[in-house]
Formats: C-alpha cells, structure tokens, sequence
C-alpha cells in the first residue's frame, strides 16, 4: 500500500518527509523515495527496503533542500535490513533500530548512539516479534508478535517477559499507532471483536487492557485510514478516512 507525502515551502523539506514516511511504514510498504525540487531541479532519493535503507541513501548522498548531513552507516550489518521503532526526544543522540543479521525472518531489538554508533542489543527476538512500540518517554511498553497461527499478539513488555493484553484474527487488523500523553493507554487501530466490521480508533490501557472507544468512521462506510497527531503536543489533532474521496476530521 503506498503514501504519498509533499511539502511546499522554504522549508529543509526531506528531513520532514522522512519523519512522515516513518508514521506511514505501518502501512506495509517496501520501498521508499523522495523528491526535492531546488531552483526549478528535481533530485530524486530512492531505496528498496524499509525506510532504514532509504535514510542511509540520504545520509550518504543528501538531497538539495535537505539538512542531513553525510554520515556514515551506523549498523555496519551487511545484507541485513534496519526498522526503525523510535528517536525519542528525551535522548536525541538515540535510536531504537531493529535489525535482522542474526535471524533473517526476525529483527533483535538494538539501541543505537547516533554520535559513535556504538551498538547495545536489548532483546534478541526469539518470540516472533513482528514490531516494538515506545511511549513518548522512550521507555520500551509494548510489542506485536505474531503467532505461527496467524494471529496478532499485542504484549505489555514486563522485566520478567511479555503479557498478553491484546488480539486479533487472521481476518481482522489490530496494530498500536502511538502511545497517548499520559503515557498509560495506547492508541490501536483496530476491528478486532465480534460486533466490529470497519478499522476504528481506540484506547487500550496496557495495565488493565480495558478499551475505550476514540472514533470510527462518522458516516459509517470505511475503514479508518490513520489517525494524525501533533509533533508539537503530541495530541490527537485528525483522523482520516478514504472514502469516494479522503476525508479528514
């Protein structure tokens, strides 16, 4: 499923373009570009993989209209594929990376210093973790796996291991967005249960596992496509629904 993200303005553009290609990987997508026009020239950035592949392109060859700077890679894993999961603001010289050069279907949990790169595993993924989801804070709270059934698990991450708290069938989608303010519930996307057609957006308290129902689709016709938040307060500002026509509230 692919996204399609532009900036107009006098603006650093693909560093924001970037960020916004990371809250879309969710989406599946396994490869990635970016464009940048500068006195009337397009330069074009592409990559086949997940969005990891497309940074390294972009820091080894910034595009014009784009402040990264030439870096050197920072894994030093050949062949293998880097995820993403979180650049938390508390420590911005860190990076939470999955990376797959020891188990090629799975991807160990590693946590990255972007000034030396030195590299620390957290968690070697032997439970078939599919993704791991950090509250604002940075603190590692949840995972996804997925089960040879087919199934998703969504997990509280405790010291002593996971507890289950959330799942869903082979024929329904359940994923966390984004951990809310208050550091305690997290944001699904999700049709999970019996009485549930359409994709909606709902809170999940990771202690309880109570949910609490955020919005599904006003009209009643489509799936929720994605919910939209501030980078300012990290808020819920928007949810977009793609109907006949996108529709956003």
């Amino acid at each position: 499923m692919c996204g399609i993200i532009g900036i107009l303005g006098q603006v650093d553009a693909a560093p924001r373009i970037l960020d916004a290609l990371k809250r879309l990987e969710y989406r599946g997508y396994d490869s990635a570009g970016l464009t940048t026009l500068v006195n009337g020239h397009a330069q074009r950035r592409r990559a086949v993989g997940k969005l990891g592949e497309l940074v390294k392109v972009v820091a080894a060859e910034p595009a014009p209209g784009s402040d990264v700077p030439r870096a050197r890679d920072l894994t030093q894993a050949e062949g293998a594929r880097v995820q993403l999961y979180s650049l938390p603001e508390s420590d911005p010289d860190v990076a939470y990376i999955g990376l797959n050069d020891r188990d090629a279907a799975w991807h160990d949990l590693y946590q990255v210093s972007l000034s030396t790169g030195e590299r620390t595993l957290l968690r070697e993924n032997t439970e078939r973790i599919s993704g791991w989801v950090f509250d604002l804070d940075g603190h590692l709270r949840v995972a996804v796996r997925s089960p040879v059934s087919g199934e998703t698990e969504v997990l509280r991450v405790d010291d002593d291991g996971f507890t289950p708290i959330y799942e869903c069938g082979v024929f329904e989608t359940c994923r966390p967005a984004r951990f809310h303010r208050d550091g305690e519930r997290v944001y699904m996307v999700t049709n999970a249960g019996e009485d549930v057609d359409l994709v909606r957006l709902t809170l999940l308290d990771v202690e309880s596992g109570v949910e609490t129902l955020v919005e599904s689709d006003p009209e009643g016709r489509v799936d929720l496509a994605a919910p939209l938040f501030s980078d300012r307060t990290d808020e819920l500002v928007g949810t977009v629904y793609v109907d006949d026509r996108p529709r956003v509230y």
